[in-house]
């Protein structure tokens, strides 16, 4: 723009505003429409601007006559003045209208611009949103309006569109990995305390190791999530390997899980109750994991009411056995030929005395994790597996212990979240096959087999050093397998330095819900007598037990030397998994 039409601009302002501003015969009108009151403006625009012409134009003579000399001159003309009149009315948006329209914005920020002119000593003028549209109406400056600049924007951390969501209760054990529960927002039928009608979902956000970085999924190599219902089952488990970290599949975003068919994903049946979820983020660096645990019910309409009965808090409890867990788990180095079936071998953190190579001490625990069959179309742990075979073998090639796991978590030694840890000083030194255990180095084969027949094969190498000083001393039983037959459970097993009678040395067997310590006199029990009767067999198998006598919770059968008087002799025998 040249100084004539800028000079024209100011000095047309003031009786633009004032145009605009006037509420002309239409004024009070509530029923005239905007756009009628623009058309009328501007016709009123048109015709003062030719009546204006000759008072403008001695004003740019004056003013470029100024212009020419060294400094400025001030204008000798006065400036005509600003009516004074009712503004333009601006309607209320309708449904119809844009709430975010810029004028509307510009009004509820004050609606004041400052226009910037091509005069370096004209002053800025103040005008209003409507106003300055007037001013655009009849000559768009070729300068924009001088409006403040925008502030850069931020960095947002891009989240699944399974959005909005709301964080969850979930408690925490962290050891150097951030994040937190969140599901999504209307889901539930209750958010506090959550509880979840015909579909659930639930992920892990924000999860990264702040050792390592804070982009999602720094230092994190996997998330566990394992849901427990009332009596302690497990449900439903499963690991995933890329953010964001979903309890039911995928990512971008998490899949919800109908309950529909009455199941979870597994094939487990649902019903109506309090669960648990137990999510675990292991680190990609040893030492470092984090465990969140997560309280909710389901409540699928079949019963009138379902609250979450949070577990109460335990102050301190000393000296206290911790339980076997799968958690945290370190991966192990296995060569493998995948054929078609995934996965990796782990063993918890810790429980070696070396991991690199792999060495074991009174205690051996390892696992097959993220398998599944790529033929099934899922990446879902366990999805298309029919089964996963553990065969191990001493230095000599001598099988000395194989198992077939047909459901994930896939352990070595039964279980499942958590697997059992086999303790050899507490079975005489031995294998659960019963095969004498010897320091020395081992391979264990693992062969995972889909149900497409892909097949793939693990080869794990370690070694174990057993302290022969903890074998018990004195007679020993050891229960090796546990079958059904009919309503009865049929229990192998075997003992060493003595026969079973009564009266004199005999067993106890009971389930795993007994504490070893009130397994015998002067003890509460429940247990059972073995054989039950004076002068009555001990042989192998024990049958007393029924599959109805199992109670709630109960994951093992085990079993005790028991003394004449009924006291039992603790580390004499061992307990096994429950089929």
């Amino acid at each position: 723009m040249d100084k004539k039409h800028g000079i024209y601009l100011i000095l047309f302002l003031p009786l633009l505003i004032a145009m605009v501003a006037c509420g002309g015969s239409d004024e009070g009108n509530s029923d005239t429409s905007v756009e009628e009151l623009a058309e009328t403006r501007a016709a009123e625009i048109i015709a003062a601007t030719k009546a204006f012409d000759e008072a403008v134009a001695a004003e740019i003579d004056a003013r470029a006559t100024a212009d020419a000399g060294s400094v400025a001159a001030a204008p000798t003309s006065t400036p005509l003045p600003i009516p004074t009149s009712t503004p333009l009315p601006i309607p209320t948006a309708t449904p119809e209208d844009s709430a975010n329209s810029e004028a509307e914005e510009n009004a509820a920020a004050g609606g004041n611009f400052n226009v910037r002119q091509e005069d370096p000593e004209a002053e800025v003028v103040n005008v209003s949103a409507a106003e300055e549209e007037a001013v655009e109406a009849v000559e768009e400056p070729e300068e924009q309006a001088n409006l403040p600049e925008e502030e850069p924007e931020q960095a947002v951390v891009q989240l699944p569109p399974l959005f909005p969501i709301v964080k969850q209760g979930a408690p925490g054990d962290r050891q150097g990995i951030q994040g937190s529960i969140f599901s999504p927002e209307g889901l539930q039928i209750s958010a506090d305390p959550a509880v979840f009608g015909q579909r659930i979902s639930f992920l892990l956000v924000g999860a990264f190791d702040e050792a390592v970085g804070t982009v999602e999924g720094d230092g994190v190599d996997s998330v566990a999530f394992a849901i427990t219902d009332e009596s302690g089952t497990v449900v439903y488990q499963t690991i995933d390997n890329s953010p964001y970290y979903c309890a039911f599949g995928n990512a971008n975003p998490c899949d919800v899980w109908d309950f529909s068919a009455g199941t979870w994903p597994n094939g487990t049946p649902v019903v109506s109750g309090n669960y648990n979820a137990k999510i675990q983020a292991n680190g990609s660096t040893a030492g470092r994991f984090s465990i969140w645990t997560y309280d909710f019910a389901i409540d699928l309409g079949d019963s009138a009411e379902v609250a979450v009965e949070p577990e109460p808090v335990v102050e301190e409890v000393a000296e206290v056995a911790p339980t076997p867990t799968l958690f945290p788990v370190v991966k192990q180095g296995a060569p493998s030929q995948k054929n078609g079936v995934l996965g990796n071998v782990y063993a918890p953190e810790g429980l070696q005395i070396s991991s690199d190579p792999a060495i074991f001490g009174n205690n051996i625990n390892f696992m097959l994790l993220e398998a599944y069959d790529e033929a099934s179309g899922s990446t879902e742990y366990g999805a298309g597996v029919r089964d996963v075979t553990f065969t191990i073998q001493d230095s000599n090639g001598q099988v000395v212990y194989t198992l077939v796991e047909g459901v994930a978590a896939y352990c070595a030694f039964g279980g499942d979240i958590p697997c059992n840890t086999w303790n050899f000083a507490q079975h005489g030194n031995s294998w659960p096959g019963g095969t004498r255990a010897q320091s020395g180095n081992y391979k264990a084969t693992i062969v995972g087999v889909g149900n497409s027949g892909a097949s793939s094969t693990w080869n794990y190498e370690f070694a174990i050093q057993i302290d022969d000083s903890l074998v018990p001393a004195g007679p020993t039983v050891r229960i090796n397998n546990i079958t059904i037959s009919g309503d009865r459970y049929v229990v192998d097993f075997v003992t060493t330095g003595y026969q079973p009678v009564l009266p004199g040395q005999h067993i106890h067997f009971f389930f795993n819900t007994v504490p070893p310590g009130q397994a015998g006199a002067p003890g509460g029990g429940p247990w059972v007598l073995y054989p039950n009767s004076n002068g009555g067999s001990g042989a192998s198998p024990f049958t007393l037990y029924g599959t109805g006598d199992k109670p709630a919770g109960a994951t093992q059968m085990c079993a005790l030397v028991a003394n004449p008087n009924h006291s039992v002799q603790q580390g004499t025998g061992n307990c096994y998994p429950l089929p």
